[in-house]
């Protein structure tokens, strides 16, 4: 799984005529461990949607802020209510049809 390093400061900016948001502190350990914990439960949700019904995949691989290649998977579920849902951001130790391929497969191999 593909940690995710957030701070809540971008929460002021977005929100800043909130006065909770603009009180909002957690150091980057503990934002970070709220984040992938919320992150998986979120693609548990998806992944089982897209067991119940008819799906496509999108996928975008880019580099991060450090050498890392991450890859963006995204589904469009057809359930009545056709939309695109974010799944996962997984680790892709490169760009070619290979490893996009083996991420994208390790994904499904143990998602559950």
């Amino acid at each position: 799984m593909h940690t995710l390093r957030i701070d809540f400061r971008i929460c002021k900016t977005i929100f800043s005529d909130s006065k909770t948001a603009g009180q909002m502190t957690c150091s980057a350990t503990k934002c970070t461990q709220i984040a992938n914990t919320v992150g998986e439960e979120y693609s548990t949700g998806v992944v089982e949607t897209m067991r119940k019904h008819p799906f496509t995949l999108m996928i975008d691989e880019s580099d991060d802020h450090g050498a890392d290649k991450v890859l963006a998977l995204l589904a469009r579920v057809c359930d009545g209510n056709p939309r695109t849902m974010f799944v996962q951001l997984l680790p892709c130790p490169d760009g070619t049809a290979s490893g996009l391929f083996n991420s994208i497969n390790y994904f499904f191999r143990y998602a559950g």
